[in-house]
């Protein structure tokens, strides 16, 4: 599918409602993941995104990651300026005078030092949207700490919620807390765009990493009892993890309620399974944990026993909830995301890079590809130009 042909499933490009922030434009100081992740949607849903980027390289993703570059920063302009340098700083001040948001993820004090912190940016632009995005926010006693994903899911619980039953707790292979924060990021945009819209004024965004986790987290906190290691379990369920089938593939079960439980075990054919599961049903909070450690033996067992293509045939005949599991490049070929319209290729480089749509299929469709390094400041230049000029 090309980045001409990502519309939803039976509607045309061309019929394709209009983006909704259409007209709204982005001036992106941030870098790495978590701020250019949240342009790049603003970008998918239709705003003009302006990328500054330093001289020394450009963003830092751009060597230390090319291929997640290619994806946060599709559809945005980029312009190399040093905002220290007097002519560069002129073309950065025309650049935001003609900008909506204001996106920055700099370490709390390092925007002020440059002359682009929220005090002086809103004094001059009444009607900006300013969103500050740090590890841990603007203050606090961890404000000048620095810090990665993994240091987030630390702080905000997330590192101490075990995944997988009977095991200690894991990092995921995605930069959680960095995908939340952007995901934050524009909903506080999308808000502070419409406040704007209402009363007519602009408004400061402190977003930290480490509470969009704790946000998250907030969801398993919730549900723990005091009481100590069985609370440390109590969200996960035996029957509710991955397995390895006898072909060395991996399948994910989400045998979870108690009808996939009858339905597995009568699938595998195991009548102690099925009495486990029954057990395990009425089981008391007390003693859930060891009944669960006797049913994910005896259900992994089970799998075990055969390959991926006969519990693929099996589990789907017995309405069990299953999938095998894809690496990343195996996803993007899974049919159910190519019916729906959410696998598009985009010109990145000879022979197309592979990109998710953005999900939700009214605006769903896909920005062009990543800007080289300062691929457009000659242009943004000749435009500052001319709205002096005019």
């Amino acid at each position: 599918m090309s980045v001409h042909a990502n519309a939803a499933q039976g509607a045309s490009p061309s019929s394709t409602p209009a983006r909704p922030l259409r007209g709204v434009r982005v001036l992106d100081l941030s870098w790495l993941l978590p701020g250019p992740f949240c342009t790049n949607i603003l970008a998918e849903l239709g705003a003009e995104v302006v990328k500054v980027e330093r001289p020394e390289g450009g963003d830092h993703l751009r060597t230390l990651m090319p291929g997640a570059s290619a994806i946060v920063n599709r559809g945005k302009r980029s312009i190399v300026l040093d905002l220290k340098r007097v002519e560069d700083r002129e073309t950065f001040d025309a650049l935001l005078a003609a900008s909506d948001v204001f996106v920055e993820s700099f370490r709390p004090g390092v925007a002020q030092r440059l002359g682009c912190d929220w005090a002086t940016l809103s004094a001059r632009h009444d009607r900006l949207i300013y969103l500050s995005l740090s590890g841990y926010g603007q203050d606090g006693p961890l404000a000048q700490h620095p810090g990665h994903d993994i240091n987030y899911l630390a702080l905000a619980g997330a590192m101490g919620i075990p995944g997988h039953w009977g095991e200690e707790p894991r990092r995921s292979g995605l930069p959680v807390g960095d995908l939340a924060a952007a995901l934050y990021g524009v909903i506080n945009i999308l808000a502070a765009l419409r406040a704007r819209d209402a009363g007519g004024r602009g408004t400061f965004i402190d977003l930290a990493i480490a509470e969009s986790v704790l946000h998250w987290s907030q969801i398993r906190i919730a549900d723990l009892d005091r009481s100590g290691a069985v609370a440390r379990w109590g969200h996960l369920q035996p029957g509710s993890d991955v397995f390895a089938t006898a072909d060395g593939a991996r399948i994910a079960l989400g045998v979870v309620e108690g009808k996939f439980w009858r339905a597995i075990a009568e699938a595998v054919g195991d009548p102690a399974l099925a009495r486990r599961a029954e057990d395990f049903e009425h089981a008391r909070w007390e003693t859930r944990e060891a009944v669960g450690d006797a049913l994910r033996t005896s259900l992994g067992a089970a799998i075990s026993a055969h390959a991926c293509a006969h519990w693929e045939r099996v589990l789907a005949a017995a309405d069990v909830p299953f999938s095998v599991i894809a690496d990343p490049a195996g996803a993007m070929e899974a049919p159910q995301f190519i019916a729906r319209g959410m696998v598009a290729t985009i010109p990145e480089r000879p022979g197309g890079v592979r990109v998710a749509a953005l999900p939700g299929r009214r605006y769903r469709g896909v920005a062009g590809r990543a800007p080289a390094l300062d691929e457009h400041g000659a242009a943004l230049r000749a435009e500052v130009r001319e709205r002096r000029r005019a």
